[in-house]
Formats: C-alpha cells, structure tokens, sequence
C-alpha cells in the first residue's frame, strides 16, 4: 500500500488544522496515512522528534510521500538527512517551512539550531514547497530559498498567515491538488466534515 507521512508543527496535534481532512483524503485514495503525534509538541525537542519519526526507517520505501507544515519541515529534513536512506522518495511537500532562527518565535531556537540537513541527501522524485505571501513567523523568501537548495518547485499563495485553522485552513485544497496531480489522480470533491476554501 502506498504511505504518506504528515508531520505536524510546534504547538499542536493530528487534529489540528488540515491534517484530518488531508487524511481523510488520503485515505480515500488507499494511502495509508499517519500523523505523527510529536512528542511535548508545546516544548519540541529535535532528539525526541525524530526518534519518534525513525519508527517508520524500516519500512520507509521509494512510494512514500512526506507532507511537512512548519516545524515539520526541518524535522523531516534532518530526519532524511541522518538515515541518508537510498531509496528515492516519490515526493515531498513543505508547507511554511522554518530552517532559520526567527525572531517570533525565540522559543524554538535551540531546535532550530540542533536541526541539520544536507541536499545531497534530499532524494525525492519531486519536491514542492508552499508559503504564504505574507507570513509574520517565516518569510516567504526563505521557503523559496530552501526550494531552490533542494530543486524543488515553489508555489506562493495569496494568503496572509502560517496555513493555520483560526485562518481557515481547516483543509488545504491546493495541497490536496497538487499531491494528486503529482500522483496521477483525480480530485474528489472535498470530504463531507471539511469546509473548503478559496486560494484565489
């Protein structure tokens, strides 16, 4: 069976934001699908993070996806860089990603300095990174940047925030979309208990 991996960010769990109504999504298309629920996510600590995401190297294979939002980028990033698995991915997608100090969030630092990645180790058949236009906790320049480190492609929305559910983004339509179409499959209209929204 196909797997997909969502790592979520500082401060929440699987059940926040468009992690569910992703999930379901998934689902739908026989994607076994799991969201990591990080440890002490309001305190994260690098070692902690990823030895909970090191539970799935023995069966991390070239079809996996990996959808990272936030604090989740880096930690996969680091993650995939310690394994230096050598199986391709089949993709990666980064949302909001951090991989610098940012004066928002102080708190998160020393995370943010621990975390370590080098592109050589990146190996995904395609990598897609989303950013906000205007977002006060990470720049969208640096999401670009770091899509360009990774040769990746990088989509900018018109969207004012960090993807979060107090903004809407209860689900993510255009991420869903973008993860089928680079797999192939058709859109369904959006799961019942999630509401949609514009990206326009």
């Amino acid at each position: 069976m196909k797997k997909a991996y969502i790592i979520h960010g500082y401060a929440v769990t699987p059940e926040s934001h468009w992690f569910p109504c992703l999930t379901r999504e998934l689902k739908s298309y026989n994607y076994d699908t799991e969201v990591f629920a990080l440890t002490d996510s309001s305190e994260p600590e690098l070692k902690k993070w990823r030895g909970k995401i090191e539970l799935i190297s023995p069966v991390l294979n070239s079809g996996a996806i990996f959808i990272g939002h936030s604090l989740g980028v880096l930690t996969i990033l680091d993650y995939l860089t310690k394994i230096n698995n050598d199986d391709k991915l089949h993709g990666l997608f980064l949302v909001a990603r951090f991989k610098n100090r940012t004066a928002a969030l102080p708190e998160l630092d020393q995370f943010i300095e621990e975390a370590y990645f080098n592109k050589e180790n990146i190996r995904a058949e395609y990598i897609i990174s989303v950013a906000a236009k205007k977002n006060d906790r990470v720049d969208s320049s640096l999401s670009k940047e770091l899509s360009e480190e990774l040769n990746g492609k990088f989509i900018e929305v018109n969207h004012e925030g960090h993807f979060l559910g107090k903004e809407g983004y209860d689900t993510f339509g255009l991420l869903r979309d973008e993860i089928f179409k680079r797999n192939n499959l058709k859109s369904l209209s959006p799961c019942a208990e999630c509401k949609e929204i514009s990206f326009l």
